[in-house]
């Protein structure tokens, strides 16, 4: 049902800009190198590139999740069964997202099952591995957040000595970016400074909401870099919201979305272009301004980013709910195609109501664990779950530094992987 209904999707505007550019030979690593060569390689054959993209993600969380729960569902147990279907059903359907999240989703689920299928098995575990690199290597900044697990796996399963261990956990935490790294040199893609989108919200979170004079004219000067024209600083904080650093940029690539959101009504072009690929020079500018602004300023910096933070926990942004529309379009012009996204939107509809009313956002999620933690102990007091919530709050914090949007999806990962771990320490209750 997943397959089908999710075939009359369309493709994931910013993964369609990585396939245009990697295919034009223009690709950039703005949205990681990997995402370039592997959305740019799909065959467009048979089926459209971005469904064989659905097809994977399913296929591989689907198998993940059956490896990770196939030795606790007990049929007798129906409570349990269900609880592991609906929870089954909500993670396919969050990696089936065509967004390097989705995909993300998809390869840790796979590496995860590969590895609780047999702990002990260094082989599975390499298999494993495999997965996690490939995942990552689409958000290689994020694989720090492993660190925990790869600590607790290699002293409690392999009983590697400490030093081993930590030099072990921090390779892996590295491969991911040395892997895009790789793929960047060996295929030339163009240096877009992705790291840009931090630092220009950074700046502009100081000029526009900072009270020292001091932090706003160093914030001003380094963004003078990037001002679309001599008026863009007196406009800039008209177009600035803290929720996204996307409303006050345009950006070199005609066919982002980017441009049409950063249009007001008037048409006033947004006060900011950033980089284009292959400007070093003013990176390096830009760069320095930031790191200059960061420690001349530091109170403002942790404020800013404190701001941040109660966006990722209490209001990430999610999905609309788009099925009453989908009915009208299709009373409107009855179509397959039409019919399909009303069968989707049906199909789907629980997952909006979680995502839409924020209970897979960190709050809700630590509300949760709270309560378990009061009424389950035996369940949330364990190694495994522990180390999963500290590799929540760990991406969490991640996020914070990193901050660019308060999009939900962000942090459907390490929310659905605490979830998991609970439901299987959950059946070795019921089963034993």
């Amino acid at each position: 049902m997943t397959f089908l209904l999710n075939f009359s999707r369309f493709q994931g505007q910013d993964i369609l800009i990585a396939r245009q550019d990697f295919q034009s030979g223009k690709a950039t690593d703005f949205q990681s190198s990997m995402a370039s060569l592997f959305y740019g390689s799909l065959p467009d054959n048979l089926l459209m590139w971005w469904q064989y993209a659905i097809v994977f993600q399913i296929l591989c969380t689907a198998t993940g999740l059956y490896l990770i729960f196939d030795r606790k569902i007990d049929f007798i147990q129906k409570k349990y069964f269900y609880l592991i279907t609906f929870f089954s059903y909500i993670a396919i359907n969050l990696s089936a997202a065509q967004t390097r999240d989705g995909i993300l989703i998809s390869m840790i689920f796979l590496s995860l099952g590969l590895v609780l299928k047999r702990p002990g098995s260094f082989f599975l575990f390499s298999a494993g591995v495999i997965p996690y690199l490939f995942g990552f290597s689409f958000r290689p900044w994020l694989a720090v957040t492993f660190i925990p697990l790869f600590l607790i796996y290699f002293k409690y399963i392999r009983n590697y000595r400490r030093l081993v261990r930590i030099l072990l956990s921090l390779s892996l935490a590295v491969l991911p970016l040395t892997i895009d790294n790789i793929i960047q040199n060996y295929f030339d893609i163009m240096p877009a400074f992705p790291q840009q989108t931090v630092m220009i919200h950074d700046l502009t979170s100081t000029y526009c909401l900072s009270p020292i004079e001091s932090s706003r004219n160093l914030a001003d000067k380094t963004l003078a870099i990037l001002y679309s024209d001599d008026n863009a600083s007196s406009r800039l904080c008209n177009f600035y919201k803290p929720n996204t650093w996307q409303n006050v940029i345009t950006t070199w690539h005609s066919t982002n979305e980017i441009n049409d959101i950063v249009k007001k009504e008037q048409n006033e072009i947004a006060p900011i272009e950033i980089l284009e690929p292959g400007d070093d020079f003013r990176y390096k500018q830009l760069q320095s301004g930031w790191i200059d602004l960061l420690i001349s300023d530091p109170k403002s910096y942790i404020q800013n980013h404190l701001i941040f933070l109660t966006q990722i926990i209490l209001s990430g942004e999610s999905p609309t709910f788009l099925l009453k529309y989908r009915f009208l379009e299709f009373q409107k012009l009855p179509s397959i195609k039409s019919l399909s996204l009303v069968l989707l939107g049906l199909y789907e509809f629980p997952v909006k109501i979680l995502t839409q009313f924020y209970f897979f956002s960190p709050f809700f999620t630590i509300f949760i664990f709270t309560l378990l933690a009061i009424n389950k102990p035996s369940i949330i007091f364990s190694k495994s779950i522990l180390t999963l919530f500290s590799v929540f709050i760990f991406w969490i914090g991640v996020t914070t530094i990193g901050y660019i949007s308060d999009n939900g999806r962000y942090t459907y990962l390490p929310i659905l992987i605490l979830y998991a771990g609970v439901i299987r320490n959950l059946g070795y209750k019921i089963i034993h």
